[in-house]
């Protein structure tokens, strides 16, 4: 292949948390709140998905007490933070096969990295599991105030790598991110199938 048309090597594989990392525990989890109050688990995760971030939560704005009392206040419903944030953490179970995979980059050379919008609960996970020490640096919304929708995170993502877009394999389960990375030329990979998403992955450096 000529060289001139070649893709360039691989430097930096991003993850997404919550649908990669590990099961998607949010989403699970508010559906299980849902069900477990009497009312319908998708209606419920609507609620949940749109509060999280016009709340401010997500972006460190607000604390998870005053989301939850949006949350309880919007569905009418009684419970303790402590019982509703045991549900949604407790449904974000590691994927050993990704950490896995992880680790074998960083083998190779490949800085490995998370860009997520997540709450101060990814360092609570952290702290039950750690697994964060993988990863660096890490792109917490939380922390950074900056969320996937906005295309500004994946500007600052190559810029504070140092890398070109092409360089950087984005690994997330929505595809609404994957096509906002994309448009800096950010190479990406859909988990859908966690299997078949960790296949890919190897393919693209297995030229390193």
């Amino acid at each position: 292949m000529d060289e001139k048309r070649a893709a360039p090597v691989i430097r930096a594989v991003v993850f997404d948390f919550g649908g990669v990392l590990a099961e998607e525990g949010f989403t699970s989890g508010l559906e299980k709140i849902g069900r477990d109050h009497g009312i319908d688990g998708e209606h419920a995760r609507r609620v949940g998905e749109s509060l999280v971030f016009s709340s401010g939560y997500v972006t460190g704005q607000v604390s998870e007490a005053d989301f939850w009392e949006a949350f309880r206040r919007e569905l009418g419903i009684e419970a303790e933070d402590r019982a509703l944030r045991k549900t949604i953490l407790e449904g974000f179970v590691l994927r050993p096969r990704m950490l896995a995979l992880a680790q074998w980059l960083k083998k190779r050379g490949v800085r490995v990295a998370i860009l997520s919008d997540q709450t101060d609960w990814l360092e609570a996970l952290d702290r039950r599991n750690p697994f964060l020490y993988l990863f660096d640096p890490v792109y917490n919304s939380f922390r950074t105030g900056r969320t996937k929708r906005d295309e500004q995170a994946f500007r600052d993502l190559v810029a504070d790598l140092g890398l070109e877009g092409p360089e950087i394999l984005f690994v997330d389960d929505r595809p609404t991110n994957l096509a906002r990375a994309a448009k800096f030329g950010i190479r990406i990979v859909l988990c859908g199938d966690p299997e078949a998403a960790e296949a890919e992955i190897r393919g693209r450096v297995s030229n390193l």
